[in-house]
């Protein structure tokens, strides 16, 4: 007989005891989640590999897959990035006609900075249907012959069209930091750029893209470099030049009156000089 309030001990553990026998007896017995080797590092269909035999429901709810979108996976040990997830929703989810755009094609071009959680951006033509998917955000509006470019594989909006959007979808500042960016990679110039817009003068954003363009600078060296010299032009400072100094041929030499700001690796202005 046992006394009271004392515990009966099975196995080295106390009946009851979180973590004792029984929980001890699960993971034993628990199975490790199944890796088929013909999707190892790759992203997938849910639905393809379970009608190949693959896998199983249950096997993508293991920890062995990750869900990027709805019947989309990839393998849990494939470093997953937002170019993974746009190449994903380019191969799966768009319909014919439809490309990444806005921020995801700047980054697809290699020119933007974004997280694993930032939404894919896509533009689909007028008439063409899509529906709406957890993690893509739909764009719907005229594309022209040349918007759209082939990056991999996956269809991508053109540099100038690219441009076109992120004035359209995005604030001013945010936009010129894109913008910024694919000018410095030499993907497009800013003649380009205002030559696509004029040639599509009376078209909704024509007028934001030739903002955007004014205030943009292939020289800028960083998303906060042009973020600070956008916000002290809207405020009333005259340009900044975004380099100044160096040697050789294009060295550009430090104004004799002028307000300078420099922006740290941090992020930070610097103190103004005189």
């Amino acid at each position: 007989m046992i006394s009271q309030g004392r515990q009966r001990n099975i196995g080295g553990y106390p009946q009851g005891q979180r973590g004792g026998w029984l929980s001890c007896h699960r993971l034993v017995m628990s199975r490790s989640p199944r890796r088929s080797p013909q999707l190892r590092g790759r992203v997938f269909r849910g639905s393809h590999a379970i009608s190949r035999g693959l896998l199983t429901r249950n096997d993508l709810r293991s920890a062995a897959w990750r869900p990027l979108f709805r019947d989309v996976y990839a393998d849990a040990q494939l470093p997953v990035t937002h170019r993974t997830r746009c190449t994903a929703a380019g191969r799966w989810l768009i319909p014919t006609g439809a490309a990444i755009a806005g921020r995801s094609a700047a980054v697809l071009h290699g020119c933007a900075h974004t997280t694993f959680d930032d939404t894919v951006e896509v533009l689909v033509p007028r008439g063409r249907s899509a529906g709406p998917a957890a993690g893509l955000r739909v764009h719907r509006g005229p594309v022209d012959d040349g918007d759209i470019v082939d990056r991999a594989g996956t269809p991508v909006t053109s540099p100038e069209r690219t441009c076109w959007d992120v004035a359209s979808w995005l604030d001013l500042v945010e936009a010129v930091v894109v913008i910024d960016a694919l000018l410095a990679s030499g993907l497009t110039e800013v003649s380009t750029l205002r030559g696509y817009a004029l040639a599509r003068v009376g078209r909704r954003g024509w007028r934001a893209m030739l903002r955007a363009v004014d205030l943009a600078d292939a020289g800028a060296e960083s998303p906060q470099e042009s973020r600070t010299r956008v916000r002290l032009v809207l405020v009333g400072l005259p340009r900044p030049r975004t380099q100044w100094g160096g040697v050789g041929p294009r060295a550009v030499p430090r104004p004799s009156r002028s307000c300078l700001a420099g922006v740290s690796g941090g992020g930070r202005v610097r103190r103004p000089l005189a």
